[in-house]
């Protein structure tokens, strides 16, 4: 038996949605907190806290790619194919975003690795650990654009 028969599928995806938006708005607001926080205080000296930083700053996108899917879903049955390719646009920025955040984890924790187990500070590493987090998740979120899968 159904809780709430009078609900729209609509609306349920609505709340849905905005519950995420909030969310990621909030979110997006803390990282931009943090970011600031990090260049007043100087702390973006050492490669561990610009690690630190690039995944804030990608939270930041994230988080306001969050914000924009409600926009996707308000004007998603409109037939004009700019708000097709405007939902692709934010599907593609969260997809990209979530995997660029997923990268520098990665590299921190390796960095993280080396430095305490092994003593040793790869500096030199920086230039990959940020190519690499900007190549391969464009690589990864390019396949469902191609594909039109979003």
């Amino acid at each position: 038996m159904a809780a709430n028969c009078s609900v729209s599928d609509m609306e349920r995806k609505l709340k849905a949605v905005f519950v995420l938006s909030s969310t990621g708005g909030a979110a997006a607001l803390v990282c931009l907190l943090a970011a600031v926080v990090v260049f007043l205080s100087r702390l973006h000296t050492t490669l561990t806290c610009r690690l630190n930083l690039y995944h804030v700053l990608t939270g930041l996108v994230s988080g306001i790619a969050c914000v924009c899917q409600l926009l996707s879903v308000l004007y998603y049955d409109e037939p004009d194919s700019t708000v097709h390719a405007g939902c692709t646009a934010i599907a593609f920025l969260l997809h990209y975003s979530l995997w660029m955040k997923l990268c520098f984890i990665g590299w921190t924790i390796l960095h993280l690795f080396c430095y305490a187990v092994c003593y040793r500070s790869p500096k030199k590493l920086e230039a990959v650990y940020v190519s690499t987090s900007l190549v391969i998740p464009a690589v990864i979120s390019l396949i469902p654009v191609t594909t039109r899968s979003y």
